[in-house]
């Protein structure tokens, strides 16, 4: 029986291409680093830990970059489409706890959640890790936060990364497939379900626990 849902952040419940090449932009102007250079590296991002995505594109500090990316999260918000806005509460409803574990900073996920007033268990980014995706330790933290066991639990990502990370843990694995990842590159990595929108995942939950 499944008792808890735990969601990637960005292209899984925030469709946030459009803001990313905005904030990459933004980010660019601030550090000086060529905005060519890094938009054709924009799927590697959202596969990446902010810390290593500073290490190797930018000449900041981690407290600097960090202080420039949230500012610029903020500003490029409207951007993004919050495709979870509806997901979220018909599974608080039906006591599904749920959680976030992403790349993404956590003040920038917060944010966001505040901004769409959706409630959740527990956020968790791997930027205080010592390893990210797809290392399961910020996975293997949540399924204590929540109190469930592996098999009580599902993670919902559209990174290859997030498929690793979740096997590693032994939760299943819904794969989301959107515009910046390759079918064949997701199914390699053998996710239990492959869906193309978020709202699927109440049909998969509905056939796991029946």
């Amino acid at each position: 029986m499944i008792k808890a849902v735990i969601f990637d952040f960005d292209m899984t419940l925030n469709y946030s291409l459009f803001q990313k090449i905005f904030l990459m932009w933004k980010f660019c102007r601030a550090s000086g680093e060529g905005f060519l250079k890094l938009i054709f590296r924009l799927p590697k991002f959202f596969g990446t830990n902010f810390k290593q995505l500073v290490k190797d594109y930018s000449h900041f500090t981690i407290p600097e970059a960090k202080k420039v990316y949230i500012s610029a999260f903020k500003d490029t918000e409207w951007l993004c489409i919050f495709t979870g806005k509806k997901l979220i509460p018909e599974l608080r409803k039906q006591k599904y706890k749920i959680g976030i574990v992403s790349n993404e900073l956590s003040e920038n996920i917060n944010y966001s959640l505040k901004k769409h007033n959706i409630k959740i268990n527990k956020v968790i980014s791997t930027f205080g890790f010592k390893k990210a995706k797809p290392h399961p330790m910020a996975l293997n933290k949540m399924l204590r936060i929540l109190k469930v066991k592996p098999s009580e639990a599902v993670y919902v990502g559209d990174h290859p990364n997030d498929i690793k990370m979740a096997k590693r843990a032994k939760v299943k694995m819904i794969a989301i497939k959107t515009i910046l990842q390759n079918k064949k590159d997701l199914l390699d990595c053998k996710p239990d379900y492959l869906i193309r929108n978020v709202n699927e995942v109440k049909r998969i939950l509905k056939e796991i626990n029946h």
